[in-house]
């Protein structure tokens, strides 16, 4: 095809628009767009399906109040995004848009959105898009960027209509469920409490079964070591949403407990006893919040939500209720239970499922196995690849493969094709790059806290704008937060993930790896990536132990992607590199010095 469209090219006037151009033929241009990328391109001719590669090498912050069309023409979109925008996959098949962090998938999902609005405003045809986000940080998120790109007049058009909501916040209104039986409108400050309820429900639980962690070698870790503790809390929060109560399990102790087939990662690594102490703990907490609060949490409004859906009565209502697209951004951020819920939003008008998931399974930090998108009702799923990282330098970039290539779901069908990674916009030689490293803390520095400080006030004296700490341990948190308060530094707690950052504004965040999520940095320091502290030492479960392993590896691969220019892990005084730094050390994906006290 090369020879012919270099043919075709030589024989059309150029200086004369192409009559395929023209109004008329616009109905067979649309349906002559490939749905799949294409090796060649015609220079000349106008075709829709025509891409560009990005070399214009445009900064994050130049781009922040872009508008669609600014996108559309400025040329910053790369080959693949053009390829789903302009093909109108979502027309014929659902869409899976799969890429590493920085490949562009929310502003594809934005952009999809208004090309399908402003189509149907110029057929004058009825369109409502329901685009769903995490929590309400991210639809605030979410809702201003829109409205800088030119979308705010379809907040409250009722013919081309934009919905911006969270899941949860869409199920309460849905099954009639008011505020005060909800434990919070958000799902990320529900999930937060969750994680706090499941935390003293497994501390009394752990004190009132004395014989029972004692003759466990495991809940006995768990017991006596915090950092152990804080993780395997995080991984029962997990286990109550998807193997007790996603699988109807929460009056069924003996179904759970003696299931031959593990339900989970965490159930299949756990003897019977394990499990009655885990099951115990599900019930401490489900008395505590159902019970005692009287409330219902983010599983409890999936489940309800889904229920409500499955009814006759929505399957005649969804014709005028449910929409015509549905965009779920951040997809992995969302359980089965509520990945179920998907097919039934849409509004039966088109033979399949029109709805667009974005997501990086990579950033799924307990990559718990979920049933797949056509069990679930989302059949005939086309996948569309990002496969660039346009945020990082080369050098951060490899570092990140390098971890996220070490975890054992690397090739599932969710987990981006780090292997076709571009070149990245951020030049190796660019004068705030260097290649990410690791700073030890010696004894002349006062306090870990003061010493992070201190590297932190140095690159500000670099000329690098915003830095990110971000906290892997929990027990350096409050000594890194008292630290950087006391410094007099611009400083921004991130509280949870997808609140806003403004892009051209000099500061300092402060943050854990759950909630970094969505944000990009000059420089990022990472803080508590030391030998039995992240991940913590697990003792005669080597199953588990991998386990905790795999979601390290996920949160440093979500973190390192955070970094434009630097990346520096920060240990503290006497302390080694955990066990995948040392790796990467040995690769040269990184070097090591030691700091003194200047």
């Amino acid at each position: 095809m090369t020879p012919i469209a270099a043919a075709a090219d030589g024989i059309i006037d150029t200086r004369r628009r192409p009559l395929i151009e023209a109004p008329a033929f616009h109905a067979l241009r649309e349906a002559l767009s490939p749905a799949r990328q294409h090796e060649f391109q015609f220079d000349k001719v106008s075709v829709s399906a025509s891409f560009h590669h990005r070399t214009s090498g445009i900064l994050p912050h130049e781009t922040a109040f872009w508008s669609y069309d600014d996108w559309i023409t400025k040329g910053a979109l790369n080959d693949a995004q053009r390829a789903v925008l302009e093909s109108d996959v979502l027309l014929r098949h659902p869409v899976r848009v799969i890429g590493p962090a920085g490949s562009g998938k929310t502003l594809l999902m934005q952009l999809l959105a208004i090309r399908y609005l402003r189509r149907a405003e110029q057929n004058q045809s009825e369109c409502k898009f329901l685009y769903i986000v995490h929590n309400a940080a991210m639809a605030q998120t979410v809702s201003d960027r829109f409205r800088t790109l030119g979308a705010e007049d379809y907040f409250t058009n009722p013919i081309q209509n934009l919905k911006i909501t969270t899941l949860a916040e869409f199920g309460r209104q849905v099954s009639g469920l008011t505020e005060a039986m909800v434990i919070d409108k958000d799902a990320q400050q529900t999930k937060l409490f969750q994680l706090t309820q499941v935390r003293d429900s497994l501390r009394k639980v752990l004190s009132e079964n004395a014989e029972k962690v004692a003759a466990s070698p495991l809940m006995s870790q768990v017991a006596t070591n915090e950092d152990l503790f804080i993780v395997f809390a995080a991984l029962i929060v997990t286990e109550i949403s998807n193997a007790i109560k996603g699988r109807g399990l929460t009056d069924n102790e003996k179904g759970y407990v003696n299931a031959e087939t593990p339900l989970s990662r965490l159930h299949g690594v756990l003897n019977t006893t394990e499990r009655q102490i885990i099951f115990s703990c599900f019930k401490s907490y489900h008395a505590a919040v159902f019970e005692q609060f009287e409330m219902l949490d983010s599983d409890d409004i999936a489940l309800t939500l889904a229920g409500r859906l499955r009814t006759p009565l929505w399957q005649l209502k969804r014709k005028k209720e449910a929409f015509d697209f549905i965009c779920v951004d951040e997809a992995q951020l969302f359980n089965e239970n509520e990945r179920r819920i998907f097919p039934y939003l849409a509004n039966g008008h088109a033979s399949h499922t029109p709805i667009a998931l974005a997501l990086d399974d990579a950033q799924d930090l307990y990559a718990f196995s979920s049933a797949g998108l056509a069990t679930l009702g989302i059949a005939d799923v086309e996948d569309k690849n990002l496969p660039s990282n346009h945020r990082s330098t080369r050098e951060i970039v490899d570092l990140a493969f390098f971890i996220i290539q070490q975890t054992t779901d690397l090739f599932s069908t969710d987990f981006p094709d780090f292997k076709s990674i571009e070149e990245a916009m951020v030049s190796s030689t660019h004068p705030l790059a260097a290649p990410p490293f690791i700073i030890t803390c010696n004894d002349e520095q006062p306090s870990f806290g003061r010493f992070a400080v201190k590297q932190v006030q140095k690159l500000r004296a670099s000329n690098v704008r915003q830095i990110a700490v971000v906290c892997h341990a929990e027990t350096y948190w409050k000594e890194m937060l008292d630290a950087f308060t006391a410094s007099g530094l611009p400083l921004h707690v991130l509280q949870q993930r997808g609140e806003k950052v403004a892009p051209d504004q000099p500061m300092v965040v402060l943050s854990r790896p759950a909630f970094v999520g969505g944000q990009e940095f000059d420089a990022v320091f990472a803080v508590g990536l030391e030998q039995g502290i992240v991940p913590p030492r697990i003792v005669d479960n080597v199953a588990l132990a991998s386990a905790v392993e795999q979601q390290v590896l996920r949160e440093m691969y979500l973190v390192i992607t955070r970094a434009r220019y630097r990346y520096i892990a920060l240990l503290n005084k006497g302390a080694i590199p955990n066990s995948i730094l040392q790796a990467a050390l040995t690769e040269r994906k990184l070097s090591k010095s030691v700091v003194g006290a200047n």
